[in-house]
C-alpha cells in the first residue's frame, strides 16, 4: 500500500501485523479506519464500513475472506468491496 490508500484495521493489537496496519499506514501518509472491537467478525458492519470509507487496502486471513465473500454473495452486496484495490493475505499482497 502507499500514502494514497485508506486502510482498515482488521488485526487485533496482539498481532504483529497490527503494527504494519496502523503505524505503517500513518508513516506512509495513508488514512486508517478503525473498527469497533470484534467488528471484523460482523460482516454487514465490516462491509458497510469498507464501502462508506472507500477502503482501498486491508489485511485478511484466507478463511475469513472466504466467509466474508460468501456473505457478500449470498446477500448480493459484493459491490461493497468495489473500492478495494489490494488485499494482504498472510504477508502476500494481491
Amino acid at each position: 500500500f502507499n500514502g494514497n490508500d485508506i486502510v482498515i484495521q482488521m488485526s487485533q493489537c496482539s498481532f504483529d501485523v497490527h503494527v504494519k496496519e496502523c503505524l505503517g499506514t500513518l508513516i506512509l501518509g495513508g488514512s486508517l479506519v478503525l473498527l469497533h472491537p470484534h467488528g471484523q467478525l460482523e460482516f454487514d458492519y465490516l462491509s458497510k464500513t469498507i464501502q462508506q470509507h472507500n477502503v482501498t487496502f486491508f489485511n485478511i486471513v484466507p478463511s475469513l475472506m472466504s466467509i466474508l465473500s460468501d456473505y457478500l454473495i449470498e446477500n448480493k452486496r459484493f459491490s461493497r468491496l468495489s473500492s478495494v484495490r489490494s488485499f494482504g493475505f498472510l504477508g502476500m499482497y494481491i
